[in-house]
């Protein structure tokens, strides 16, 4: 009972929250140029609008209903034969527990009675077990770096690269440290991908461009003659950095650790080489336009350093997507600023989801550097940091957004 009722009743109530988030999610349909949210939310989804996905639902509703209405009757029942009183509605806590009952009753199956057959180091190795036979797979253990909230690099349960104490090394794994502000981590896909997922697949993932991902389509990045985004839709394009490719880099954790200033750890065949990760990344008009990094063909990223200093602990980060759920950002924007009696002495700003690479703006820094970040600074910086943007067609509206974002993350590290 207390599941059902808890949201809605007492200190929890949460109904104003509720249409507080209708609300919003009617404007973000209105911006969006939708005439609601589920036709916004479902535009790239196989249902395309509400009203198709709410005929879906009338449809199946209607070919169930009848044995639907058969099972809670005969539910009804045998609660009442089990209870000795005449037969009643259910009230919503109800109905799994006699579910439970009448299956046990029914075919002598009981769920509990299964569990100790299904450990879940067993279900897991069997998992694993699984996907190397089914795509021809080893896949081993890997120690990961993990700090837990509170503690520092040099605490217990941490793990840092040998013979430095000045940063922090990430394994490139699916789960890695927890830095100072991990809001950017827990926007990168789902659980469910993360835990399987690997950092250096997140920062040397490919362009999520549709002329790029579509199979007929031979753009410039698949060694075509031309950027079809540039005349054709680019709703999701660059606004910086463009030409002759105008794709966007779509790691939100790129954007994080370019904020952040961190360095990355390529595996060459000569060994290890450092860069910094603003330098991983390349522009379309640098080098190989079929590429995205300094990445040969034999070299792979195996480690990620983040430094331990004031940028690192006084970060922030925001980002809008076009779906509630998990999603790449129409633009998102990281800072860190290191601050000296109550003015900025140093900042870090980088924007996603508007450049082939995550994009740095280092005349907003600079612009911040010495001054306290009351509204008239951020407001400076964030005109600043859109100065020189040349949107497309279809995607001006980034410019806008993105100085939202940023006067969002400003305001929260003032």
């Amino acid at each position: 009972e207390g599941t059902t009722s808890i949201g809605r009743t007492g200190d929890h109530d949460n109904t104003a929250l509720v249409w507080k988030i209708l609300r919003l999610r009617h404007e973000k349909a209105q911006i969006m140029e939708k005439a609601h949210f589920a036709d916004h939310i479902l535009a790239h989804r196989m249902a395309k609008n509400g009203r198709s996905a709410l005929n879906f639902v009338e449809d199946l509703k209607n070919r169930v209903q009848d044995a639907f209405q058969r099972e809670t009757i005969e539910l009804q029942e045998f609660r009442a034969d089990a209870e000795h009183k005449a037969a009643d509605l259910f009230e919503p806590w109800e109905v799994a527990f006699w579910s439970e009952k009448q299956r046990k009753a029914k075919y002598d199956f009981d769920e509990e009675e299964l569990r100790p057959y299904f450990p879940l180091d067993k279900v897991l190795s069997g998992m694993f077990r699984l996907a190397e036979m089914v795509f021809d797979l080893r896949i081993v253990g890997r120690d990961v770096v993990y700090i837990e909230p509170g503690k520092t690099a040099e605490g217990p349960a941490t793990s840092t690269q040998p013979g430095r104490s000045d940063c922090v090394t990430m394994a490139c794994t699916g789960r890695s440290l927890a830095p100072a502000r991990r809001r950017f981590a827990a926007s990168v896909a789902s659980p469910q991908i993360r835990s399987v997922g690997t950092l250096g697949g997140n920062l040397c993932q490919r362009p999520r461009c549709w002329y790029y991902r579509l199979e007929e389509a031979k753009c410039i990045k698949k060694g075509g003659a031309e950027c079809f985004s540039y005349s054709g839709r680019n709703k999701y394009n660059a606004i910086f950095g463009g030409g002759p490719s105008y794709i966007v880099h779509p790691s939100d954790l790129a954007t994080a650790l370019v904020a952040l200033d961190a360095s990355v750890v390529v595996l060459t065949q000569k060994g290890l080489q450092t860069t910094p990760i603003e330098r991983f990344y390349t522009l379309p008009s640098e080098g190989s336009i079929l590429k995205e990094t300094i990445l040969k063909p034999d070299e792979i990223l195996v480690e990620v350093q983040v430094p331990l200093d004031a940028l690192a602990r006084a970060s922030a980060w925001s980002k809008f997507k076009e779906r509630a759920s998990y999603d790449w950002a129409l633009a998102a924007v990281c800072a860190s600023v290191e601050k000296d009696a109550g003015k900025v002495k140093r900042a870090r700003i980088a924007l996603g989801g508007v450049a082939p690479i995550p994009w740095r703006v280092p005349a907003a820094e600079a612009l911040l550097v010495g001054k306290a970040l009351d509204e008239a600074t951020i407001a400076a910086a964030c005109e600043e940091a859109l100065r020189g943007a040349e949107p497309l067609s279809e995607n001006g509206y980034k410019i806008p957004l993105a100085k939202g974002l940023l006067t969002r993350v400003l305001r929260g590290l003032a």
